[in-house]
């Protein structure tokens, strides 16, 4: 087995999308393996999958991660953020990029995806069934799937987007609860969180740039999927992001969920565990 790392920056229409790829050369294997196509959470950048990606290449599997448009090292250009009216853009056309630039040809992907990274990963198996070839959902939401967080919850989130608003960065970034993690996962969290926000309230980045919306949401559309799926939450997670995983893996054919007791950053928080159960999921799918 030989592996081979590369990474550069693709071009697209509305500026640059950084990305990395480790392409294992199975050589005593028939099969062609997918390729796990990890997509990061909303407050956090494709280093988020640091330690997934190493376990996984020495299990044999390739790995391509990328920082979505406006986080990490990938940067909405100055023409398309001066753009009047600013068009919204397309994440699967930017995971299609990705797909045809980086990848072999006709390669199969199989999406995991955190956060909104997993609500990104469904939305991209129900609209690209043909390349998908399995999902991997974690502590992710559900288009079109309602449920109502707690008021405690609410408020925290209501006084998150008024920090954006006021500009307040450092505000907005010392929002974790102090001690609720362990303090180099506490720290590499509060540096996202600081460079997120930054972007968010100078609008460049983050969330700050609207995303196309798509006609249906995939929520609507669970019981499309033929493929492999494999959820996991934690549970100490809000309350909506449990109650959607659940639906989630309730409402798809021979889903396989996972509770880790863990909040919200599930590979983070628990490396080792996660990682096990991934890759176990991924042998009894894909080549047992």
């Amino acid at each position: 087995m030989t592996v081979a790392i590369t990474q550069n920056q693709l071009q697209v229409r509305e500026g640059t999308i950084a990305w990395r790829y480790a392409a294992v050369d199975n050589e005593n294997e028939d099969f062609k393996r997918p390729i796990l196509l990890f997509i990061h959470a909303g407050v956090t950048d494709q280093t988020l999958w640091d330690a997934q990606v190493q376990y996984l290449v020495d299990k044999g599997w390739s790995c391509l991660t990328f920082d979505l448009l406006g986080f990490g090292k990938s940067h909405a250009s100055e023409e398309y953020l001066r753009s009047r009216p600013r068009e919204p853009f397309s994440t699967i056309e930017h995971l299609d990029l990705l797909r045809e630039e980086v990848l072999p040809k006709e390669a199969s992907v199989i999406p995991v995806g955190c956060s909104i990274g997993a609500s990104l990963a469904l939305g991209y198996t129900v609209a690209r069934q043909g390349v998908v070839a399995g999902l991997c959902a974690v502590s992710g939401g559900v288009g079109g799937f309602e449920y109502p967080n707690t008021d405690a919850e609410d408020r925290i989130f209501k006084l998150a987007d008024d920090l954006i608003s006021d500009g307040d960065v450092q505000g907005a970034a010392n929002l974790q609860e102090p001690g609720r993690m362990a303090e180099p996962l506490a720290e590499q969290m509060l540096k996202w969180n600081i460079e997120i926000a930054a972007r968010e309230c100078s609008k460049t980045g983050s969330l700050a740039l609207d995303t196309v919306e798509p006609e249906t949401p995939a929520g609507h559309l669970l019981h499309t999927i033929e493929v492999p799926v494999a959820v996991a939450y934690g549970a100490y997670d809000e309350t909506y992001t449990v109650a959607a995983m659940k639906h989630l893996g309730e409402h798809v054919r021979n889903a396989q969920v996972k509770e880790f007791e863990t909040a919200h950053m599930v590979s983070m928080e628990m490396p080792d565990e996660f990682n096990k159960w991934l890759g176990k999921w991924l042998q009894a799918q894909f080549l047992d």
